[in-house]
């Protein structure tokens, strides 16, 4: 993404970078996958790639609540979820890695000056996991998350406290998502979008980006 496109865009209005952690900062879906295959195999469901790409970007209680209902299940909800964060936990701890050249692309805007936030659908205790394992934590003014809101991606909730704890305009800010909800969640809060295509996301739509990139090396902000 070339300076020029930027600056056509609002490029000089941006003053805050606004990440997505999962798919974006961690190269996670797999792991997220595996957790929620093995959560549900509990239950006597099988949950396929194709059901579980339905819910990239979207809030783990949304997601197991529409399972609960569209496979007719009695279980509880609270159990179901607490069990997947048991799982998932795990194999973040053990297993999750970065994704491709997003640590040199952070400490390259943390050398502009610009001001950096997480943005996360997931819970807060899972995504620290990520953000300590490999001492990112120091990069960000604000990290939001799952607990801190109430309504997750599609709505723009999450970014506009992001914003706000990072005291920007919601026009001053670019958001990087790799998910369909997550691209309708930052134009919904009047925000820049970049679009990451990541391969482990599964076939999302990222048209509504303003942006679409495969490396965050495509991303040139002055």
């Amino acid at each position: 993404m070339e300076n020029s496109e930027i600056q056509k865009m609002r490029g000089r209005m941006i003053q805050a970078v606004i990440f997505d952690n999962d798919g974006v900062i961690v190269d996670s879906e797999p792991l997220h996958h595996l957790a929620e295959k093995q959560t549900m195999a509990r239950y006597g469901v099988e949950i396929t790639e194709d059901e579980f790409l339905k819910y990239v970007g979207i809030g783990t209680e949304q997601m197991f609540g529409d399972w609960i209902k569209k496979f007719q299940l009695t279980a509880d909800p609270t159990e179901m979820i607490e069990r997947h964060q048991r799982t998932i936990m795990q194999l973040f701890a053990e297993q999750v890695q970065p994704t491709p050249n997003v640590i040199p692309f952070i400490q390259q805007l943390t050398d502009k000056k610009y001001k950096l936030a997480v943005a996360s659908s997931s819970q807060r205790a899972l995504v620290e996991i990520g953000l300590r394992k490999y001492d990112l934590l120091k990069y960000f003014q604000a990290v939001v998350c799952a607990d801190d809101v109430t309504n997750p991606k599609p709505d723009p909730e999450l970014f506009l406290l992001a914003a706000e704890q990072l005291q920007v305009r919601p026009a001053e800010c670019l958001v990087i998502e790799d998910s369909s909800a997550g691209i309708k969640a930052a134009k919904a809060a009047g925000m820049y979008c970049v679009g990451y295509l990541n391969a482990h996301s599964g076939q999302q739509d990222l048209s509504a980006a303003d942006v679409v990139v495969s490396d965050f090396g495509e991303i040139q902000l002055p």
